[in-house]
């Protein structure tokens, strides 16, 4: 590829305008969520609280809220009983 500076690979979009690692994980770290938070949703879910009201509460996706509830309790956690 004649001309091409070689960061316009797939890895292009995953790097932070810095092109930092560090930067990178910060980035990352908004994404991911303590098992306190996890376990707290898997506690809303289990009251019967709507995603989208739970999604208003802890400031997670509807989609992730979704994909928190399929995931089974955390290890050392009891699974959530009400």
């Amino acid at each position: 590829m004649a001309g091409s500076s070689g960061s316009d690979g797939p890895d292009a979009a995953l790097s932070s305008s810095s092109g930092s690692p560090s930067s990178d994980v910060r980035e990352l770290e908004e994404f991911v969520y303590t098992d306190a938070k996890r376990r707290d949703i898997q506690l809303l879910l289990a009251a019967g609280v709507p995603q989208e009201r739970i999604s208003e509460l802890t400031g997670v996706s509807v989609r992730t809220i979704r994909r928190i509830g399929r995931e089974p309790a955390s290890p050392g956690q009891p699974a959530p009983e009400l």
